[in-house]
């Protein structure tokens, strides 16, 4: 055994002169690449829960689970991970204002900043001079730098981390005003159509009547000397088509009246709990940490190798004496 730990210790001492310089050229690396990496700074806000159908209260799912109200009959929710990565609504966020001089289009800026997270000699990905070529591959690097996280109680929280302070908040903002626009949208569409469709009817109506009324005061102004009763009928039949369409009128604008109320009221407010505000926190790697851990990895790995006939022996040798 004393000379198995001696053999164990001479090679140790004969090998350190090539592990030492080994370990500290691959901690000096992952020193060097760590300090390279940029700061990750993350985004943060929370909204009230989107419902679908039912009760359009944000806070009814929270009092049924409290037992407050009846039936405790939950509402259904719309996800809204699976909306912010739908083709539909990343491609429609990576193409709202950037709010930023320096980058114009957001989806060019959102490119340019994941390029900053790829590593040395990797293919970075180019700006095309087709804008629908980068908006599709924004839309795609979109899923990998936003996370939706659904809380117990209904909640959303979501985060949005990039290199950039700036583009993490826009886009945490655009998420917000997207999701707005597409949820007050969904919920209202059935009473804008019929709002339109009223609203088109009425305009019709009323051009109606007003070429009735033209006609009319142009037969009163060729029949006004004629003696014969007969002449007038022409007139009582305009009179009577006027009659008709002024009711028809007055149905459809009460009609419209209605839709416009109903589309007031069926319109949802989408609620905020926490808008992203900055200054943002950020996370980045210690360098000397990852630099030391490195060193001890690449230490043990180099000493396995070095020791590996010392290993085996000593493994034969206990496989015989066993036996």
């Amino acid at each position: 055994m004393k000379e198995t730990i001696s053999n164990i210790v001479v090679a140790i001492k004969r090998n350190l002169i090539w592990i030492i310089p080994i370990c500290f050229l691959v901690g000096g690396y992952v020193y060097w690449r760590t300090k390279q990496e940029p700061k990750v700074y993350t985004s943060y806000s929370k909204i009230f829960p989107l419902t679908q159908d039912g009760s359009s209260d944000p806070l009814s799912s929270l009092k049924s689970q409290m037992g407050i109200g009846g039936g405790g009959d939950l509402s259904t929710y719309y996800n809204v991970s699976e909306l912010v990565g739908s083709k539909n609504l990343s491609r429609r966020i990576v193409q709202y204002p950037s709010n930023n001089p320096n980058e114009p289009q957001l989806y060019n800026w959102i490119i340019k900043d994941r390029n900053k997270f790829v590593k040395p000699l990797s293919q970075k990905t180019e700006i095309s001079k087709d804008s629908i070529e980068n908006i599709i591959t924004a839309s795609e690097i979109l899923p990998q730098i936003i996370i939706i996280k659904k809380e117990k109680t209904e909640f959303t929280a979501i985060t949005c981390s990039t290199a950039d302070e700036a583009l993490a908040l826009r886009i945490n903002e655009v998420v917000l005003q997207c999701l707005s626009d597409y949820y007050i949208q969904s919920k209202t569409e059935k009473a804008r159509t019929d709002l339109l469709q009223l609203g088109q009817l009425r305009d019709s109506l009323k051009n109606s009547l007003d070429i009735i009324e033209k006609a009319q005061a142009g037969n009163m102004d060729n029949t006004r000397f004629l003696i014969d009763e007969s002449a007038k009928l022409p007139q009582i039949k305009l009179i009577r088509l006027h009659d008709e369409i002024e009711e028809q009128y007055k149905t459809t604008a009460m009609a419209y009246q209605n839709a416009n109320f109903k589309l007031l009221y069926e319109s949802p407010i989408f609620q905020v709990l926490d808008k992203p505000i900055g200054p943002l926190y950020f996370t980045k790697k210690p360098p000397l940490r990852s630099a030391l851990i490195a060193f001890i990895i690449t230490f043990i790995i180099c000493l396995f190798i070095a020791l590996r006939k010392v290993i085996w022996k000593l493994v034969i040798h206990e496989l015989s004496s066993g036996d």
